[in-house]
């Protein structure tokens, strides 16, 4: 649980809890977004959507996951580059809610374009070609 790796992180490491809370709650609706992109992706075939949607979620925890660390590194390379102080993950300028929320709403929009662009790679890519071979069994 994220609550409790919060609990055995050493005091002085620790983010203050608004800054806490507004990491987690883009990984949460990343993982919304996730999953309901999977429930949707595995209905649009006639094969069992179960084993889609396993298909998908296997995907998303080992290459998508690749995606996602690759998209970081040239996003916080860009970002270092053209210093977008907005755009570094985990930063959320002055102290002021006003400030942390814009930045959150910058981070989060990366966040989901990099969610988008994986779900786009595995539908298009990866996951429904499988469904064509399995098709082609019943010829």
């Amino acid at each position: 649980n994220i609550s409790l790796k919060r609990f055995r992180e050493p005091k002085h490491e620790r983010r203050p809890w608004r800054i806490w809370f507004l990491d987690t709650s883009k990984q949460a609706i990343g993982m919304l977004f996730i999953h309901f992109a999977n429930v949707y992706l595995s209905d649009l075939t006639e094969e069992d959507p179960c084993s889609l949607y396993l298909i998908n979620f296997l995907l998303d925890a080992s290459l998508g996951m690749l995606v996602i660390y690759a998209g970081v590194r040239v996003v916080s390379a860009i970002v270092e580059w053209k210093q977008w102080d907005s755009l570094r993950f985990g930063e959320y300028g002055k102290t002021t809610v006003k400030t942390h929320v814009d930045h959150w709403r910058a981070g989060f929009a990366l966040c989901k374009t990099k969610l988008s662009a994986t779900k786009f790679l595995q539908s298009d890519h990866i996951s429904y070609p499988c469904t064509i071979l399995w098709d082609q069994d019943d010829h």
